[in-house]
Formats: C-alpha cells, sequence, structure tokens
C-alpha cells in the first residue's frame, strides 16, 4: 500500500499505475525523471526554506479517521507505516517510499500553519493542520529512533558509535592533559625544576587555570561534535553559547572578578602561602591562595575566608610578625643585672601567652643618650593586633618585677614601640641599593669640597 492509495477509487489506481510505467521507462531511456522546467525566481534557498518549513508533524481529518504526516529533519517522511525520502521542487512534494521504483509527486500549497496536498495518488485534495503541541524536535527525533527500518539501524548504529568515540577522546585528551600537566610542573629536570621549587604556588596556578581553559574548550566542542551527529545545526549551538555566555557573564559578575583577582594576585606574588598579612581588616597567615577565594587562619584559629574581589588593600608582614621594642632606663652599673631579669621575665610571659607572644624575647643590647641616661632593650615578637596586650600586661608587670629583683629604674622610665623588623632585600637589590648609596656618597663629597 502506498501513501494515499487508499483516498484513491478503483480507475484511479489503475491510472496511477499506467502513470508509474511510464515513469519507468522514461527513467530507463534517459536516466533521469522527467520534470518542469524551473520557474525564473525559483533557488536553493527558496527550496531550503520550504523544506525546513515542513519539518514537524501534520495532521489531516478523513472521515473519522486522522491521517499523520512527519516530516523529520534528515530529510524522511513517514506515514502510517509507510517511510521514505521526501524532497520539494518548485511547487511540488515528491514522496520516495522506501522500495518504490519511482518518487510520486504532488502538488503543495504551504502555508504558516496548513498544508494542502493535490495531485498524484490522490482524487482530491488533503488539507494537513501543524500539530503544534507534538511538533518538537526531540518527540519526532525519539519517534524516529524507535520506528526504523533495518538498513536505517545500521546508519544508526554507527552515528552511536561516532558519538561514543568522541566521548572517549574528549575524557581522554583532558585526562592526558592533567598528567602531563602535572609531569611538567613536578619535572626534577632544569627549569622546570627550578620553577616549581622556587614558584610553586604561581607554577600550580597557571597550570589550573591553562588546563581549565583547554577542558572546557575540549568538552564544548566535543558537545557540539555530538549535536552535530544528532543532526542539530553547529552553528545554532555556537550561537546559543555566546548568548547564555553573556547571561551567564551578568549574573556570575562578582564570581569573574573573584577569578581575575585571584590569578593576578598569585601572578604578581603580592602574599603566598604562609605569609602574616592583614587583609579586609582580617589579619592572619595564609594558608591557601586560590582563583575564588583566599584563606586565612587568624589569632582565634579561625578559618576566615575572603573573596578575592574584596582584596583592596594588603597588609604583608614579611617577617610573620610585628616587633615591639621595649626600652627600660636602668641605673649605671645595673645593666646586666636589668638585662638577666628582663630576659627571665620574658621567658614566662611568652610561655603564659603562647600563640600571642610568638617567641622568646631577645635583648637588644644596652644604649646610652647624650643626657646620660642609660637604657636596655628586650625585643618582642607578637601576633600582629596584640600591642595592648604589650601596652596594659607586660610593661607593667616587667616594671614591678625589675623593682623587685632590686633594679632601679630612673624616673620609672619604660616604654614600647613597634614596627617590623627591616626587609632584607635579595643581592642584587642589595647591590644596586649599595651602588647607590656610594653614588650619593660621591655627590655629597663632591658638593662639600665645591663648597
Amino acid at each position: 500500500m502506498r501513501m494515499f492509495d487508499f483516498l484513491c477509487p478503483g480507475p484511479g489506481r489503475t491510472a496511477l499505475r499506467v502513470m508509474r510505467i511510464v515513469l519507468l521507462l522514461a527513467v530507463l531511456l534517459t536516466g533521469s525523471l522527467p520534470v518542469a522546467v524551473e520557474a525564473a525566481g525559483l533557488g536553493d534557498a527558496r527550496r531550503e526554506a520550504i523544506t525546513e518549513s515542513l519539518h514537524g508533524r501534520w495532521n489531516a481529518a478523513v472521515g473519522r479517521k486522522t491521517l499523520t504526516l512527519v516530516f523529520e529533519t534528515d530529510g524522511r517522511y513517514r506515514v502510517a507505516s509507510e517511510r521514505g525520502d521526501f524532497q520539494v521542487e518548485e511547487n511540488r512534494l515528491l514522496l520516495h517510499p522506501d522500495g518504490a521504483e519511482a518518487p510520486v509527486a504532488y502538488t503543495l500549497d504551504l502555508r504558516p500553519d496548513q498544508l494542502t496536498l493535490s495531485g498524484g495518488d490522490l482524487a482530491g485534495s488533503v488539507t494537513f493542520i501543524r500539530d503544534i503541541a507534538s511538533a518538537t524536535p526531540v518527540r519526532d527525533y525519539l519517534r524516529g529512533w524507535f520506528v526504523t527500518t533495518p538498513g536505517e539501524m545500521r546508519a544508526k548504529g554507527e552515528r552511536i558509535l561516532a558519538i561514543l568515540l568522541i566521548v572517549m577522546v574528549s575524557v581522554g585528551m583532558v585526562s592526558l592533559l592533567g598528567r602531563l600537566g602535572q609531569f611538567l610542573i613536578h619535572s626534577q629536570w632544569g627549569p622546570l625544576k627550578y620553577l616549581f621549587t622556587r614558584y610553586k604556588t604561581k607554577t600550580r596556578t597557571i597550570q589550573s587555570v591553562i588546563l581549565n581553559v583547554v577542558k572546557y574548550f575540549i568538552y564544548f566542542t566535543a558537545f557540539g561534535q555530538i549535536l552535530a551527529e544528532l543532526g542539530v545545526n553547529y552553528a545554532t549551538y555556537f550561537a546559543s553559547l555566546s548568548v547564555i555566555g553573556l547571561a551567564v557573564g551578568f549574573g556570575c559578575q562578582g564570581l569573574v572578578q573573584d577569578i581575575v583577582t585571584g590569578f593576578f594576585l598569585i601572578i604578581d606574588g603580592q602574599f603566598g602561602v604562609g605569609d602574616m598579612v592583614e587583609i579586609s581588616g582580617q589579619t592572619g597567615i595564609v594558608e591557601e591562595v586560590g582563583l575564588r577565594t583566599t584563606r586565612l587562619r587568624n589569632v582565634l584559629g579561625q578559618m576566615v575566608v575572603i573573596p578575592n574581589r574584596n582584596i583592596a588593600l594588603v597588609g604583608n608582614f614579611r617577617h610573620g610578625y610585628l616587633r615591639g621594642r621595649v626600652d627600660v632606663a636602668v641605673k649605671p652599673g645595673q645593666e646586666g643585672l636589668a638585662e638577666a631579669r628582663a630576659l627571665k621575665f620574658g621567658e614566662g610571659f611568652a610561655r603564659q601567652y603562647e600563640g600571642l607572644v610568638l617567641e622568646k624575647p631577645t635583648a637588644g643590647g644596652v644604649f646610652a643618650l647624650p643626657s646620660g641616661e642609660r637604657f636596655i632593650r628586650l625585643h618582642l615578637n607578637l601576633w600582629p593586633g596584640q600591642q595592648p596586650l604589650v601596652d596594659t600586661q607586660f610593661l607593667p608587670r616587667l616594671r614591678a618585677f625589675l623593682v623587685a629583683e632590686g633594679v632601679e629604674i630612673p624616673g620609672d622610665r619604660a616604654l614600647v614601640t613597634y614596627r617590623e623588623p627591616p626587609y632584607k632585600y635579595p643581592k642584587l637589590w642589595a647591590f644596586q641599593r649599595k651602588k647607590d648609596d656610594e653614588a650619593a656618597e660621591e655627590a655629597k663629597a663632591v658638593g662639600e669640597a665645591t663648597d
């Protein structure tokens, strides 16, 4: 049974058989179907537009029955149990059932949601209405997979194998690149070993960023190839990706700021893991510097997570502590006794406030002023922000302890100042500073000689 045989009366079927014999003879003699001359102004673009408009499900009421005609995106059609290829030529629709020797031509009248076919094996005309409720590509595609012929099953099996191959290759490439990146940054060969040992955080971050970019590129490309195998327009897929990316970009501005800021924080080397820093009012030791957040361990032991976009000002205690310099006035001749007793008290104080006082106090020597006053100095290394502990606890108790030990403090003068020890510049910088100092001294000497 062909597509519309049940709509034609008996004589019509006989005429149809005669037409098929004539068409078959024409094919055997000429090698092609006799077709009308294409009307002026009709080209490939018009045929493609009509073909794309046909895609979907169309329903026609024939008596008490509903005739459903489905045009698929791969150039196939189906109606009832019949399947085949379809083609649009001028204002005609050619339906070529599977196994038939020649196609059947119908006159085509296509409107936005209405399709009228006449001619061919039809005694009259049949009007189809687009089935909007069920005309979805997913439903039509799935239906095409389950209603198929043995010949089509082979093609679809090849398509499934191609999709599996795309997935396996993309996953394998990502895994291989990840292992290659780990091998390179952990390599013990020459420059690679130097980069990893000296710039561990930077190399890990750069490797992570590059791997993520390449990974997403591979996955998006693979997904596009899979869609192409499924019959989805590749260009449409990437166009939709750009629109989706724009929408996601607006919604994830903070995330993008975090990542960009984190990348430059690590590249610029403003601070690294293990540094004592002050960020956004939080002081602590850097536990982790990531692309999105920076983690600090504060004096209370809390893990403080700071989004990278909130990092505006950074205070870096490069030595890992804040130094308090305690100066105590002593009577001439008691410098040694006062220094020994002060160190003894400082050791006990450091044990009492362990974690706030980071190291045992050290002696800073004895110095005298032109006025004859003499002072002993202690160096106290503190967790930054613990100055009140020294002002309210260490200094008053130290004075009382020294007096109790027989040390006289003239005028009860004892004070403390805070600063970070001078930073030790790298050798190259130190050499340059030495040259600058020598040049300044030479210029000063020349100026004095001129005067």
